[in-house]
């Protein structure tokens, strides 16, 4: 399976350290199945082939324009099966990651990631559930649709809801819900294909603990890799008591990350949501 990962870049001084340290982990060198490419803004559309990065013609703040412009480019120029749209604080395991698509069926009409789920209450413009830009994950059919997607029309809705939406509409592709550990939830780290790293309250903490997975994940012994797990525990419990009003906010967090968890098991059983309010 040949997958493109798509990594917006640019921002402030912690997101320049996310994207140094994967570009010395996970995503270090682009094998010959695997290529990530990082996304700014530039004055107009180029590669640069040795600092693997595509700048494209639009504002920094234009997530949505960038992302299209971009696996509009991936469509003309690399050969793959998957374009996954993702950013500075996330950590993937790449052979993890092709066996979970494997048994979850991802194909060429797929499209997906993690599903985030809003309250039916809710007065804006939110449909049910949406995909989480931490990976917007596109078969090839999905991402040729989506280049077709008229920005104009969703110009001032968020480009991981906006891209769901559109998404949803086209009738003949199949979304599919696919599993992430959010560190910054619950704090239990389980060997995983796909993590969130960011944490609001503290930025750095994405960089350390991408360093830790990547350690974790390439050490063969299993005394030591039992040692380092035990080390990441320790610090994500740590991590947890230094949060700001730590009790309430982590019996949120979890109460969050059960329903979404439930939730999004419910959709790949295949169960039918409406999409908006």
């Amino acid at each position: 399976m040949r997958i493109v990962f798509l990594i917006l870049a640019g921002g402030g001084p912690e997101h320049i350290s996310d994207e140094l340290t994967q570009r010395e982990t996970w995503a270090r060198s682009s094998q010959q199945l695997h290529h990530a490419i990082w996304i700014r803004s530039g004055d107009k559309l180029s590669y640069e082939e040795v600092g693997r990065t595509l700048f494209v013609p639009c504002e920094e703040k234009e997530l949505l324009t960038k992302s299209l412009i971009a696996i509009d480019w991936v469509l003309k120029n690399i050969d793959f099966d998957v374009i996954v749209r993702t950013n500075v604080s996330t950590f993937f395991h790449l052979n993890r990651l092709e066996n979970a698509l494997s048994c979850l069926r991802f194909n060429a009409n797929s499209y997906g990631g993690y599903l985030q789920f809003k309250p039916k209450k809710t007065k804006n413009y939110y449909p049910i559930y949406f995909i989480s830009g931490t990976g917007i994950f596109l078969g090839r059919e999905s991402a040729k649709e989506l280049c077709k997607m008229e920005q104009n029309e969703w110009q001032y809705i968020p480009d991981d809801i906006a891209i769901s939406d559109f998404l949803a509409s086209q009738v003949h592709l199949n979304i599919t819900s696919i599993p992430r550990l959010t560190l910054s939830n619950h704090h239990f780290f389980l060997p995983h294909f796909f993590i969130r790293c960011k944490t609001s309250w503290n930025p750095s903490l994405a960089s350390k603990r991408m360093r830790n997975l990547h350690v974790f994940f390439s050490t063969e012994s299993i005394y030591r890799k039992i040692i380092i797990f035990l080390s990441i525990y320790w610090a994500e419990v740590m991590y947890s008591r230094k949060s700001p009003k730590a009790s309430w906010n982590y019996s949120v967090r979890m109460w969050v990350e059960i329903r979404e968890t439930t939730l999004n098991k419910r959709v790949r059983n295949g169960k039918k949501f409406k999409k908006k309010n």
